[in-house]
């Protein structure tokens, strides 16, 4: 209680200052609830919370007595673990289209506001290690430290929102973790869009922490925060003025998708999952940057990404034309559909195989020009396919024109749950008036028959 007293007292401006940003964030999610009645944004109360605890972790030893190097060494290694959860708010922006689109400033205002508070914590922990730091190691260059540290954030980032890895991973699947990191230090060019997000992100946090240390009173951080908000809520409301649909429901328009010849289809090196007797190969297409035909290999200033594909553990993601299968003791190729299609996630149910012995992948896919422009891409929606570990019995899950939400296997049922939402009153866009489908379908059986439920 000495301990919480003595934080109380020393740190009252700062941490009212954090409180009020949390509190306005918090209240933000409850009317957002209220009106769209959703609770899609409630995972920022948790990922707020992950950026809490490197902040609570440099305010205690701020306030502890006679910490030795040996101490700091140790809490420094768990707070450099979780300081990347704080910055990592801000990638929850891409969220915001899945959002009620009658609303959209609201869900624009509220990811913003947890933004800007896992920044405040961001820095204002930075600062607090600092300080620490300079105490025991006197002599240490604490500018490039604290650089490095922003550097590494970045690439914590990458890792969590595009390789889905957790803080805690470093302790519960380091193997994993490790493989992945090494892949991308040994090739470089083949993951340069990891190296591309990793240094721009990590230069809006370094340009960031320049300005934070330079305001001079607790106050302007208020101003500014303010400032950014009503800013940047303005700009990105100018930008959205025009949304394509996601849906058209005009039954005049006739649109067919063709492959596109201009591009370059490449296949990645296979992928063997643990357990299983199948090479997956996923194809797509080159990725060019700024507008260059030359490759990084050449003398010309732009990059091609030969890279289609992330793999991590039992998830394949990426935006893929097709998925090849091929045994383990054979050369021919299957592909899984002849249909033109875009497959952006797979999933292999590492679970059920563990406990029935089954072998299935789930599949995101755009299968339709929903839209009707003539393209696949983000702008249709996604739905739901399963199939067999060899890519054979394809099925579709999800209703037709429905849009997959979200999806999990309860073990114990040997069920697959999934949820997704129809635009039943055809407006073209997805909000509160429309069908929620709750279904399921049992692993075990074969016919994979959906059945729905209503847990409402």
């Amino acid at each position: 209680m000495e301990t919480i007293k003595t934080i109380i007292q020393e740190r009252f401006k700062t941490l009212s200052l954090i409180t009020v940003a949390l509190l306005f964030s918090v209240i933000l999610l409850m009317v957002r609830m209220k009106l769209n009645k959703s609770y899609f944004f409630l995972f920022l109360i948790w990922n707020v919370f992950l950026a809490i605890i490197p902040y609570a972790i440099t305010m205690y030893l701020n306030t502890a007595q006679n910490i030795s190097k040996v101490k700091l060494g140790f809490w420094f290694m768990v707070w450099l673990a979780f300081l990347p959860n704080a910055p990592y708010i801000v990638t929850d922006l891409i969220h915001i289209r899945i959002g009620n689109d009658s609303l959209l400033w609201l869900d624009v205002l509220v990811v913003l506001s947890f933004a800007l508070s896992g920044l405040l914590l961001f820095y204002i922990s930075i600062m607090d290690m600092q300080k620490l730091v300079t105490s025991q190691f006197k002599k240490l260059p604490i500018k490039a430290m604290s650089i490095s540290i922003i550097f590494l954030c970045g690439f914590g980032v990458y890792l969590g929102r595009f390789l889905r890895y957790n803080s805690w991973e470093i302790i519960t699947g380091p193997q994993y973790l490790f493989m992945d990191i090494l892949n991308m230090i040994i090739a470089p060019f083949q993951h340069f869009e990891a190296w591309l997000f990793t240094f721009g992100f990590s230069a809006f946090l370094v340009v960031g922490f320049w300005m934070f240390k330079n305001l001079n009173q607790l106050e302007k951080i208020k101003i500014m925060k303010s400032t950014f908000i009503t800013l940047s809520l303005a700009l990105f409301i100018m930008s959205c003025d025009e949304k394509p649909q996601t849906i058209s429901h005009d039954d005049t328009i006739n649109t067919k998708i063709k492959k596109d010849s201009s591009k370059i289809e490449i296949a990645d090196l296979p992928i063997l999952i643990d357990s299983t007797d199948y090479l997956i190969h996923p194809i797509g297409y080159i990725t060019e940057y700024d507008n260059s035909k030359f490759s990084s290999y050449s003398k010309g200033g732009g990059h091609t990404s030969y890279a289609v594909s992330r793999y991590n553990k039992f998830s394949i993601t990426g935006e893929f034309s097709t998925i090849k299968f091929q045994h383990l003791n054979s050369e021919k190729f299957t592909a899984l559909s002849d249909e033109i299609m875009e497959i952006t996630s797979i999933r292999f149910l590492e679970s059920t195989r563990a406990q029935t012995g089954l072998q299935f992948l789930v599949y995101t896919i755009r299968d339709a020009d929903t839209n009707k422009d003539s393209k696949l891409d983000f702008n249709d929606i996604e739905t739901l396919y399963i199939s067999t570990i060899d890519g054979k019995n394809l099925k579709k899950l999800t209703p037709e024109f429905a849009q997959i939400v979200d999806w999990k296997v309860i073990p114990q049922q040997n069920r697959l749950y999934f949820k997704s939402i129809s635009d039943t009153n055809k407006t073209g866009e997805f909000d509160k008036k429309d069908k929620v489908n709750y279904q399921y379908v049992t692993l075990e059986g074969g016919d994979l028959t959906v059945i729905d439920y209503n847990p409402m």
